[in-house]
Formats: structure tokens, C-alpha cells, sequence
């Protein structure tokens, strides 16, 4: 009804839900639905029209494990162990790529300059972030 009242249209096949939850708290899967409700404001409900809504779960292999929200990987017990994977992966090409090229003529400064442009700015992004995450994941990138 908040959609229509503010003449907004949901695309369900790209609308998704997310419940977060700690991992030790287990979630009834019918009481964790969600559907969308397409019947006109006032006019006889017709069920042909609700839509059910996709969970993002990791206990479902069906359906995707994780939210991607301006470059955060979010999962549902907000552990970011799968955004940190990913981070460490993306520094790791960047590393190689700096360990191809330091035995060229490259001086020291361009080496630095590289690590400025090609890791610096992912340990920036949203730092804050990771005062939510585990010691091991700090630990993962403070080796990296």
C-alpha cells in the first residue's frame, strides 16, 4: 500500500528480503515468507496476485547467500566473512601484480604510488565496517 500510495512500482523478480539473525538462531522457513500484494487498494483481494518474495539466506542453495549494497558484501548473520574473502582476494591480484614489477626499473616511489592506487583504497572504503568483524578477519588483511 506505501508503494502505490507514493505511485512507486516493485519489480518482484528483483525484490528480495533479507531476516538477520545470529548463527546459533534457528528460523522457522514458513513463518519467514514474504509476499507481495499486487490487488488494487479496495477491490475484492484476488490470491493470483500475491507474489511470494526471495529470501537471501545461506541455508538455502537455491537462493543467493548474500546482498551486495554499495560495495558490501552483507550476509545474514552480518559476520562479513564472505566481504573480507572477497576483499582479501581482490588485494591479493593487486599484490601479485606489484611482486611481477618490482624487480623491473621501476624505483621505489612508482611501487609505492601502486600500492597507493591499487590496495590502499579497499582498506579505506567503509573502514568502519570493520569494527563489526571478527579478529580473524582483521588479522587476514592485516597480513595481506
Amino acid at each position: 500500500m506505501w508503494f502505490r500510495a507514493n505511485k512507486l512500482a516493485v519489480n518482484v523478480s528483483k525484490t528480495k528480503y533479507i531476516i538477520f539473525h545470529s548463527r546459533q538462531k534457528r528460523l522457522n522457513k514458513n513463518i519467514c515468507k514474504v509476499y507481495f500484494d499486487n490487488n488494487d487498494i479496495g477491490s475484492p483481494v484476488d490470491n493470483g496476485l500475491f507474489t511470494e518474495l526471495g529470501r537471501i539466506s545461506s541455508k538455502n542453495p537455491l537462493v543467493q547467500e548474500r546482498y551486495k549494497n554499495l560495495g558490501i558484501l552483507i550476509d545474514e548473520h552480518l559476520s562479513l566473512d564472505q566481504h573480507n574473502s572477497y576483499l582479501a582476494a581482490k588485494i591479493s591480484r593487486s599484490l601479485y601484480f606489484i611482486s611481477k614489477v618490482k624487480n623491473t626499473v621501476l624505483p621505489k616511489p612508482a611501487l609505492k604510488n601502486l600500492y597507493y592506487a591499487l590496495i590502499h583504497p579497499h582498506f579505506l572504503y567503509c573502514a568502519s565496517i570493520y569494527s563489526c568483524t571478527s579478529a580473524k578477519n582483521i588479522r587476514k588483511l592485516l597480513i595481506l
